[in-house]
């Protein structure tokens, strides 16, 4: 019996621990899948990410009749993009933001992003744990700079709207086939293939990503 059929049996037959093997299996996958619709991982990026887990176990059932590991895989993230398309549907909505993707915060954003108050960004800044630069005649701060840098480190693919990130990490980072792709999201093939090309030619010319995807 194949790997993950297994896992499905012991999860419907209530196996202890089986729940948390799900999650340890494709928990990581899914919310690679979440960050591309909410890169800086804000509200309601955990809402998201439970309620995904939570359709592909409640119906799981269905895969009972599915004997290769890939193709449990691949159940499991055509059930994510529905819960995304029918809990969620907002989230496909957003528009590219190049003002989001800009590597430079406010003074507001740093307090907001590392929980400081005034003083401690002041005293921060003063004693040079922080850099400060000047941009059109305002303090702005690099996000490579901040305490939690990495909470920024997807902030480019605002470049790009919010279905060709869902896009490009499907095929790119998730690797499944644009004819899949297709099949989920009730497009052609050439249709995903041409929207993963814009995206990408457009992360590449901002320098988001070296060279093409």
């Amino acid at each position: 019996m194949p790997q993950a059929q297994k896992l499905v049996r012991d999860v419907l037959a209530g196996r202890r621990g089986s729940v948390n093997e799900f999650i340890s299996c494709y928990g990581g996958e899914i919310v690679d899948y979440v960050s591309s619709l909410l890169p800086e991982r804000q509200p309601p990026f955990e809402k998201v990410v439970e309620d995904i887990l939570v359709d592909a176990l409640a119906q799981c059932r269905t895969a009972l009749r599915i004997d290769d590991d890939e193709q449990v895989r691949e159940y499991i993230f055509r059930s994510a993009t529905t819960t995304v398309r029918n809990r969620h549907s907002e989230l496909l909505k957003g528009e590219a933001d190049p003002r989001k993707a800009s590597s430079l915060l406010s003074f507001e954003q740093v307090l907001k992003a590392t929980g400081m108050n005034e003083r401690e960004l002041t005293a921060s800044i003063s004693e040079g744990r922080i850099r400060a630069v000047r941009a059109d005649n305002q303090m702005v701060f690099p996000a490579q700079d901040l305490p939690n840098a990495k909470a920024y480190s997807k902030r480019g693919l605002y470049y790009v709207s919010a279905r060709e990130r869902e896009l490009l990490c499907l095929a790119y980072r998730l690797r499944f086939s644009p004819e899949l792709i297709g099949q989920w999201l009730g497009s052609s093939a050439d249709e995903i293939e041409a929207r993963l090309s814009s995206g990408a030619t457009e992360l590449a010319s901002r320098q988001v990503v070296k060279g093409r995807l």
